[in-house]
């Protein structure tokens, strides 16, 4: 129940009360003479999680490898739930900029939900653009490109192909292909990206204003290469 409260807390904005709610249970459960490892574990998690939505990814990332380890001690290496884990954790290193790392993690959590296809399709696309953001920022900008366009398509199993949900990784597709010279694909990213917000009437959103400035951006350096 307190777990619950947390989940609701987090979700609603009240980080101060998911943080109370997440500390007791686990406290409750961590003074059981035989603690449910998996309830640890997910209470770990979710702790780490809540930091990291505060921007405390610092704060963040005990609370999510000492999760992961005991996760992994009681069900392996290849589980489900441990994949889960390592996708979270690896957002976290993402931006601490340990990206070797995160780079591992995310790879080896979007491995077992492939192998196991019963994983949620946003999950799966988390990984992946997980995965995706360790590469960027580490200058494997192809590899990055790969792996965001995986994202997509597995957000658009789970949302359809004109979800306004789809434009950030767009966003991020236009920025790989800026960065790399294709020019063409960028702007057809970019595109995109700004015909679902204008469909779903998201004239203000602020993804907007960021596909403009950045197909403003690839304009600017169009003219220049020409």
């Amino acid at each position: 129940m307190l777990n619950g409260v947390g989940v609701l807390g987090k979700y609603s904005g009240r980080f101060a009360e998911a943080e109370a709610a997440y500390q007791r249970a686990l406290a409750i459960e961590t003074s059981r003479d035989a603690p449910d490892a998996n309830v640890v574990s997910t209470l770990l998690h979710n702790i780490g999680g809540l930091d990291h939505a505060r921007g405390r990814a610092a704060d963040a990332v005990g609370p999510a490898r000492q999760g992961l380890e005991l996760r992994r001690s009681t069900q392996g290496p290849d589980g489900v739930l441990v994949a889960a884990d390592e996708a979270a954790l690896a957002a976290i290193l993402v931006d601490l900029n340990e990206l070797d790392e995160a780079v591992e993690l995310a790879r080896h959590a979007g491995a077992v939900y492939e192998a196991d296809g019963s994983v949620d399709e946003h999950e799966v696309a988390a990984a992946h653009a997980t995965l995706a953001a360790a590469l960027h920022k580490r200058g494997d900008v192809a590899e990055a490109t790969v792996e965001y366009q995986t994202a997509l398509a597995a957000k658009e199993r789970a949302l359809g192909s004109t979800h306004p949900e789809l434009v950030p990784t767009l966003n991020n597709i236009g920025l790989l292909h800026a960065q790399a010279g294709r020019f063409d694909e960028a702007e057809r990213a970019y595109g995109r990206a700004l015909q679902l917000l204008d469909a779903a009437s998201l004239f203000d959103h602020p993804q907007h204003a960021r596909v403009t400035r950045n197909l403003a951006a690839l304009g600017r350096r169009r003219r220049a290469a020409d």
